[in-house]
């Protein structure tokens, strides 16, 4: 990854922190596991300079943390969370600055993560965590339901590569046709395009949906992974 980076673009890789010069750089992204980033802001807080942007990745990190461990040095601070589907350019990506943070620097680090998929723009910190379990997550959940209809479909004699390629037609269907009708048309109103009136599939979702147990099983996951998210967050505090 590295050799074709470096072959088709202008990066520089460093192994070492201390040879890098923060302050030659207009946007400074830390993308790094929570447990190293304290450490990590610290070592760079001296080097960064006013005009610059900071922006942090790290899960549960909230701003006037970050704005403390920087020596109050920085006004210019941003919260993204993206999700996996960065890798494809089809990242659901949140971002989040204060009131203090000037509408070019917006700009910018708006045009940046652009590159990577779609963004939205949170009015609230708190909103990340939310953002964070269902978007951020969500591509697990997903990988999860195919995963279950994968080994459903081995249960009933397909092999493994072909309940494997019939269940990623079923996606890459699903994306094709969303991108293909009116985008006003409800998630609700497709269903029963597909679920025929007496038919096997409404008896499937019949199941599913009993007492919206399928409905708040799913919402209550979210519930929780946010609330982890939370949790993280008063650990840095």
């Amino acid at each position: 990854k590295r050799k074709l980076i470096k072959k088709y673009s202008n990066c520089k890789f460093y192994s070492d922190l201390s040879k890098v010069k923060i302050e030659d750089f207009n946007i400074v992204v830390l993308c790094v596991k929570p447990n190293d980033s304290k450490k990590i802001i610290k070592t760079i807080s001296g080097s960064l300079k006013k005009p610059q942007c900071f922006v942090s990745l790290v899960a549960g990190l909230k701003i006037k943390s970050i704005y403390s461990l920087l020596n109050n040095n920085n006004n210019n601070i941003f919260r993204i969370m993206p999700n996996i589907f960065a890798s494809v350019n089809s990242s659901s990506t949140a971002i989040f600055c204060n009131s203090r943070v000037k509408k070019n620097f917006k700009n910018k680090v708006e045009k940046l993560f652009e590159y990577i998929g779609k963004t939205i723009w949170l009015e609230k910190e708190n909103d990340l965590d939310f953002f964070t379990a269902l978007y951020g997550g969500g591509p697990a959940y997903i990988f999860s339901f195919l995963d279950i209809l994968t080994k459903i479909s081995e249960k009933k004699g397909l092999s493994h590569e072909n309940s494997r390629s019939l269940v990623l037609e079923l996606i890459f269907g699903t994306a094709n046709y969303l991108k293909n009708i009116d985008k006003k048309k409800s998630f609700n109103s497709m269903l029963k395009i597909v679920a025929s009136k007496g038919g096997t599939t409404e008896e499937a979702l019949k199941h599913l949906n009993q007492q919206k147990s399928f409905f708040n099983l799913v919402n209550s996951a979210i519930k929780k992974a946010s609330l982890k998210s939370k949790k993280i967050s008063k650990s840095f505090d």
